[in-house]
């Protein structure tokens, strides 16, 4: 985790105390190196100014010649990364043979250099999690970009004359250049889902830059940004549906053990956060097929051993044989971090403490990386939202002849041994019938409608 930060702004001096202010808001995500670039616009100090700067959390090529920004030796263009290339080793080893010259061995460098020979092209060969900006410096543009899941963070301001982006809301914040009026529309999405809606930000003003996507923008010697077309690098791809169980069966096994393999490419240690579920445990047990160096982490509660899963975590790692460490966690200790927790969060969530927990106790325990079974439910449907879903919307289909209001009622009805905000729920998606992203949605709400409403008072 790395924060990168820029600005362009019509006054020189304001440029370099606000960007300044920005990296200082993000050192807890890289507290081992900074960096700034400073590019006259107008070839006056004082004038029209780009500012780029990086915090770096180092795990690839721990030396110097990891800095960032990075300027590329020949073209000078300009380039701050968060994020990591899984398939460096490929793309490193295009370039040599294209005729590129490295000092360094970090994908950053990799990264600058691809892009200097093939343009925006080159997003379309990575694999990876990023967030870049790069100033091409022959035609005066930054280029924006973000990986195809928006795993790593890019958030975007305007105020005024100033442009501002960067990996956190709380740095564009910092830099007093905007009022940080709560938007409503951010707000509502977080109490419905838990979760801020992207492209909306807990904050007026600040939008988050889509995933999948980039942007060019001309910047002229006045200051003045102008911004292209946002732009696809990356789509979902189509279903295959000639894919029959037993052809997706060892085609998913081998791409797994190909992404843990990338994974672990690091100079530092690797941990594994590992619960009782099945998918922290196929990404403990691959990792452990590549590396011998893997520990593996997880957090239990002291005061409520029924609830935790430390039991079951420990047999799992003495069987793969590798380090384990338990944490656990009283409930004393456990409200003691809240606060801590609370403070940390750049959007609001309504989840979180206990990676919170655990990511504390990892980066304690010397480990820097470490990778977990997130995501796991969603694309393996883990989730009971996924069974729920179905058989609603069966239910839905078979009373689709009822007026909304009618079914809404017999759904409810469905419901009358839970509290009012579930039953508040089941009802509104009855009223939305047989439509199956709707009745979805209104599974993983945490809030009916009324609710909301009553909450915010939109």
């Amino acid at each position: 985790m790395c924060g990168i930060a820029a600005i362009v702004c019509a006054n020189g001096g304001l440029a370099r105390q606000v960007l300044a202010r920005m990296t200082r808001c993000m050192t807890h995500r890289g507290p081992d190196d900074e960096g700034f670039e400073f590019i006259p616009l107008s070839g006056d100090p004082a004038g029209p100014t780009l500012g780029m700067g990086q915090r770096r959390l180092a795990i690839r090529d721990l030396s110097p010649m990891g800095h960032q920004p990075m300027v590329h030796p020949e073209t000078g263009d300009v380039l701050i990364f968060n994020g990591e290339i899984y398939n460096v080793a490929e793309l490193r080893a295009d370039l040599v043979a294209r005729g590129s010259r490295f000092r360094g061995h970090s994908d950053t460098e990799v990264l600058l250099h691809g892009l200097a020979r093939d343009g925006d092209a080159y997003l379309e060969r990575l694999a990876g999690m990023f967030a870049l900006v790069q100033f091409e410096r022959r035609t005066g543009r930054l280029l924006l970009a973000r990986d195809p899941l928006g795993i790593k963070p890019l958030y975007l301001a305007r105020v005024g004359g100033a442009w501002l982006v960067a990996s956190e809301v709380r740095a564009i914040l910092a830099t007093g250049l905007v009022d940080g009026g709560i938007d409503r529309r951010g707000l509502a999405g977080f109490m419905a889902y838990g979760a801020v809606q992207e492209p909306l930000t807990f904050f007026e003003g600040v939008r988050a830059f889509a995933p999948g996507t980039y942007q060019w923008k001309t910047l002229g010697v006045d200051g003045v940004v102008t911004p292209g077309p946002v732009r696809r690098h990356w789509s979902y791809p189509a279903v295959d549906p000639s894919i029959t169980e037993g052809d997706a069966v060892p085609r998913i096994a081998s791409e797994l053990d190909r992404s843990v393999k990338e994974h672990l490419l690091a100079d530092v240690p690797v941990g594994v956060f590992l619960s009782s579920g099945i998918d922290s445990t196929v990404i403990a047990g691959l990792a452990r097929r590549h590396s011998k160096d893997v520990r593996t982490f997880t957090v239990g509660f002291a005061d409520h051993g029924d609830m935790g899963e430390s039991e079951m975590a420990a047999a799992t790692a003495k069987a793969m044989d590798v380090p384990h460490h338990d944490i656990q966690l009283t409930a004393d200790r456990a409200e003691a971090l809240v606060g801590p927790w609370l403070a940390s969060l750049d959007q609001p969530s309504m989840d979180g403490l206990n990676t919170y927990v655990i990511s504390k106790a990892v980066r304690d325990a010397g480990v820097i990386v470490a990778l977990s079974g997130l995501g796991g439910d969603e694309l393996f449907a883990g989730y009971v939202t996924f069974a729920d879903v179905p058989r609603l919307h069966r239910v839905a289909r078979s009373l689709a002849w009822m007026p909304p209001s009618l079914r809404a009622q017999v759904f409810r009805s469905l419901a009358l041994s839970r509290p009012e905000s579930v039953r508040s729920k089941v009802a509104e998606m009855g009223r939305a019938g047989p439509d199956l992203l709707r009745l979805y949605l209104y599974r993983r709400r945490a809030n009916a409608d009324a609710r909301l409403l009553s909450l915010i008072h939109i």
